[in-house]
């Protein structure tokens, strides 16, 4: 889920361009050097981030271009294909809480 919503941001930092060049970078750590812990703060401080860039990239103006599955898309188009990724990563994380998640 973390490395999904990074690559989203990588995403969203691209189409942004120069408007993204004053944001922060955060450094993150190999996923599995984490323990339970580092990795629901991770969980948090990437989904922080993934909003926060989201926000940007609706501010920006209409020319702005992210992309989304490989493909170039306007940021309605990609706002659409985030949300979508997000509500599965969010079942996968809910089945797997609840012990309920089956392979496949």
């Amino acid at each position: 889920m973390i490395g999904m919503e990074r690559k989203m941001g990588m995403e969203m930092r691209i189409g942004l361009g120069d408007h993204a060049a004053h944001l922060p970078y955060r450094r993150t750590a190999p996923l599995a050097e984490l323990g339970l812990p580092e990795l629901l703060e991770e969980t948090r401080a990437t989904r922080a981030g993934t909003l926060d860039l989201l926000g940007r990239v609706l501010a920006a103006p209409p020319s702005v271009r992210v992309w989304t599955f490989g493909e170039e898309a306007e940021p309605a188009v990609y706002l659409l294909a985030l949300r979508g990724r997000l509500e599965r990563l969010a079942t996968v994380v809910r089945e797997a809480r609840l012990g309920t998640d089956t392979p496949g």
